[in-house]
């Protein structure tokens, strides 16, 4: 696991799985980026996995992305 920024771990193994499917997907490489590293430090004993309203509204985003794929 790396340390990250805001004082958690992320596991690296989830940020890079996530980040290839993501870009594989269609989703751009900067809101995949951000996306992979908000999923691969999700805490599960806390409240919404610790994810501020900035961290769901990115993976809002990224969803909307998904979506768009589907449709097409």
């Amino acid at each position: 696991m790396v340390s990250i920024a805001i004082g958690g771990t992320m596991n690296n193994h989830i940020y890079q799985a996530s980040l290839t499917v993501l870009t594989e997907n269609g989703v751009p490489e900067e809101l995949a980026k951000t996306a992979s590293a908000i999923v691969a430090s999700d805490d599960p004993s806390l409240p919404s996995l610790g994810r501020t309203v900035e961290d769901q509204q990115a993976i809002a985003e990224v969803v909307a992305h998904l979506n768009k794929g589907d449709e097409e």
